[in-house]
């Protein structure tokens, strides 16, 4: 309805279902349950919550770079 991307961070048998449902689950550490580790999209092996924001943008950054790679190629092969 909002076009909104959603992000959940846990670690805990109570976060489960809301990490199942967003459209991106971080865990942090790998102390967490099996449980989580089916739910979850992404395993942050540090601790530290800040490091989710250097994640984030590393992935942002491959996104981009994908984009990017993929319009050349169309580029390339339609001008061949």
């Amino acid at each position: 309805m909002f076009n909104e991307i959603v992000e959940v961070t846990g670690d805990g048998t109570n976060e489960v279902p809301a990490l199942h449902e967003a459209d991106i689950g971080f865990a942090i550490s790998i102390a967490g349950t099996n449980d989580v580790e089916e739910s979850i999209d992404i395993t942050v092996l540090d601790d530290k919550f800040s490091i989710i924001a250097n994640v984030a943008s590393w992935g942002r950054s491959v996104c981009i770079n994908i984009q990017k790679f993929v319009h050349f190629q169309l580029t390339i092969s339609l001008a061949l």
